[in-house]
């Protein structure tokens, strides 16, 4: 469901969304665990192995709550759950099955109880897989530890399988209902940023882009620079071929410029044969170079309708966004004029901002 699709970052939009609420529910666990520490208190349970395994294992969910606000370590944060809520906490609740004289069965509804939130929590099939488990061999471990006794082993067996079931059922439901709306999320979000002809960037994610670019060169005063392409002659190309010949053109353009483009710029088509490169990092002598590597790229597309070439050419201009700029407006409005500067000098050409005369700018 999630091909074509970056899994990392499925995992940690997950991961920072169920933070809070891994945090308050190891919160609430540290909370219960002392609670029920003066319940047992009360029901003749060895108090110096009870406080001990209590101890251990609010110190483990203390743990991985401290951990969890480290950024670096949020990747973590699956195997965290499993081991401070699934490991300890399994070990420690069949443990006090084991000490506790009378009723001991009663911690087996806080180890399903821990199946359950353990699971829900897990962002990922993989850990939920683990915690599943996890709690369903320690408890079998301890209990052969502890000597139980046959028909006491097998009932609490059919709890930890009953748990185990539904904590499998809950998990598979919430990860495919999240990677459902995930994928939702990002089929819409290319939509709604991609032209659908060519597979580039729209206008609007370019704007997006080109106000991002330009408060970090302000910030880090590094040159921004963006190219303007036009296919030259593409009325010519509708009128005589056919608009499905002009789509073929606009689509193998598109692919000439993401070719020749690094992977920080920006190819994005603004409407009609017209696209445009932002280049971050980029002086104007560097973009004038990129600007002609495109230029000859596409001179060279080997476009055909059967046997007969369709030649393609496009003309170019450069400009760089000002350091005072707050908006790309006008250095797209220079970089217009670069561009038709270079089509009023006979097409296939490029042109920069600073190669127009200042009374040519002015008109």
């Amino acid at each position: 469901m999630l091909q074509g699709m970056d899994e990392r970052r499925y995992r940690n939009r997950r991961i920072i969304q169920i933070l809070p609420v891994v945090r308050a529910c190891f919160a609430l666990g540290i909370g219960f665990n002392f609670l029920f520490l003066l319940l047992d208190r009360r029901s003749g349970v060895d108090m110096d192995a009870a406080f001990r395994l209590r101890s251990v294992w609010s110190a483990a969910m203390a743990a991985a709550i401290v951990i969890s606000l480290f950024r670096r370590a949020r990747p973590l944060l699956p195997w965290l759950v499993w081991f401070a809520g699934g490991c300890v906490g399994a070990w420690m609740l069949t443990v006090m099955m084991a000490i506790t004289p009378a009723g001991g069965d009663k911690h087996l509804v806080g180890l399903m109880m821990l199946f359950l939130s353990i699971v829900a929590m897990a962002p990922g099939r993989a850990a939920a897989l683990w915690t599943v488990g996890s709690l369903t061999v320690i408890p079998n471990l301890v209990m052969i530890h502890y000597g139980f006794p046959l028909e006491r082993f097998t009932e609490a067996n059919s709890f930890l399988v009953m748990a185990a079931i539904l904590a499998a059922a809950i998990s598979y439901l919430l990860d495919s209902s999240y990677r459902r709306a995930f994928a939702l999320e990002c089929e819409m979000k290319r939509q709604a940023t991609t032209d659908a002809l060519t597979g580039l960037a729209n206008r609007h994610f370019f704007l997006n882009e080109a106000r991002r670019e330009i408060a970090r060169m302000q910030r880090d005063g590094a040159p921004l620079s963006l190219i303007l392409v036009d296919i030259d002659h593409f009325k010519k190309i509708n009128d005589a071929w056919g608009h499905d010949v002009g789509d073929r053109a606009l689509c193998a353009v598109a692919a000439a410029l993401a070719d020749c483009v690094r992977a920080p710029d920006v190819v994005a088509r603004l409407g009609g044969e017209e696209f445009v490169v932002l280049a971050p990092g980029t002086a104007l002598a560097n973009a004038k170079t990129l600007a002609e590597r495109i230029r000859g790229t596409v001179a060279q597309l080997p476009m055909k309708e059967g046997d007969i070439p369709i030649p393609i050419t496009v003309s170019l201009g450069c400009a760089v966004v000002a350091a005072g700029e707050a908006a790309v407006d006008g250095a797209l409005k220079r970089a217009d004029r670069a561009l038709y500067a270079a089509k009023d000098a006979g097409r296939n050409q490029v042109r920069a901002a600073d190669d127009i005369p200042i009374s040519a700018e002015a008109g």
